[in-house]
């Protein structure tokens, strides 16, 4: 928090974006949108075009990437290994409410507009695509 009084915006590159206009990134990026939201500071999000989702995940364990958590804990700590469940995350969802901006390879929009750079991008048979649906058929 220290830092964001020095800084007029933060900016954070997307692995995706989804349709309520979440954003999955790199662990620590929603810790830092959070403090630049509560200091005032502009949250902008950048990612191509391709990376917008139609979907929206039920919940944050979804989008959750884990790491390999031996960088933290080395086999060599024998009693640690055993008895402790490491978890380090790799990506995490930064929630939409945290976000001003979106810049993509077609330009800048909001949250609101990100809904039309769906219907632009996807037909509706993609959109309600349900590979589960069809299996149990």
């Amino acid at each position: 928090m220290a830092y964001m009084a020095r800084v007029d915006k933060v900016i954070l590159g997307a692995k995706a974006i989804v349709a309520n206009g979440g954003v999955i990134s790199d662990a620590g990026a929603a810790a830092i949108a959070r403090a630049a939201k509560e200091s005032g500071n502009a949250v902008i999000v950048l990612g191509g075009i391709y990376k917008l989702s139609p979907e929206t995940p039920f919940g944050e364990d979804e989008v959750i990437e884990w790491a390999d958590p031996s960088s933290y804990v080395d086999f060599a700590d024998g009693q640690l290994v055993g008895s402790v469940d490491v978890r380090t995350a790799a990506t995490e969802m930064v929630p939409a409410d945290l976000i001003d901006t979106y810049v993509t390879n077609l330009g800048t929009h909001t949250r609101d507009h990100l809904s039309t750079l769906i219907a632009d991008h996807y037909k509706p048979e993609d959109i309600d695509f349900h590979l589960w649906d069809d299996a149990r058929r």
